[in-house]
C-alpha cells in the first residue's frame, strides 16, 4: 500500500473537513500546500527513504531537543518531515519547520522550496526541496528509543 491517506483520512475526520487548502501560513508565511489524502511515497514527489504507505515519515530523529519524523529522496535534497504525533497543532508543526530550517543552515543547504502538507485545516507536515542532500544531515541523529 503505496498511499499515506490511512493515516491522513483519520486526520482529516479528527479536522472535521474534508477539503485541503492550496494555501496555509506557516509562521507568518503563505506557503503552497499538498493535500495529504492524495499524497503517497511516489507522489507528488519519489520519497524513497523512510518514507511508509501507513504513517508518512517513518525514521524518528531529534534535532535541537525536538523530535520528529523524517522521509527522503534518493538524492537527499527532498525531505518530508512530520511531528511526532497523529494530530499536531501549529506550535508543533513549526517546530519541526524550525528544526529542519536549522539543520539545513548548519549543511549550508539552500532551500529551494517548501509546501506544508495539509490534511483539513491541520498541517501535517512539509515537504523541503534543498540544493544539496540534508536528509544525511538529518538522519545523522535518530531520537533514542
Amino acid at each position: 500500500m503505496d498511499k499515506l491517506a490511512l493515516p491522513l483520512a483519520a486526520l482529516l475526520a479528527l479536522a472535521g473537513c474534508v477539503s485541503t487548502p492550496t494555501q496555509v501560513s506557516v509562521k507568518g508565511e503563505t506557503m503552497p500546500a499538498i493535500s495529504g489524502i492524495s499524497m503517497s511515497c511516489s507522489k507528488p514527489y519519489p520519497i524513497t527513504q523512510d518514507c511508509s504507505g501507513l504513517s508518512g515519515a517513518a525514521l524518528k530523529v531529534e534535532h535541537d531537543g525536538f523530535r520528529f519524523k523524517i522521509a527522503g529522496s534518493a538524492d537527499g535534497r527532498l525531505v518530508f518531515a512530520m511531528p511526532l504525533p497523529l494530530t499536531p497543532d501549529l506550535k508543533e508543526s513549526e517546530q519541526v519547520y524550525d528544526a529542519v530550517s536549522a539543520v539545513a543552515a548548519r549543511a549550508g543547504a539552500k532551500l529551494e522550496k517548501v509546501e506544508a502538507v495539509a490534511a483539513g485545516s491541520l498541517v501535517a507536515g512539509f515537504v523541503f526541496t534543498f540544493d544539496r542532500d540534508v536528509y544525511a544531515a538529518l538522519r545523522a541523529k535518530p531520537a533514542p528509543k
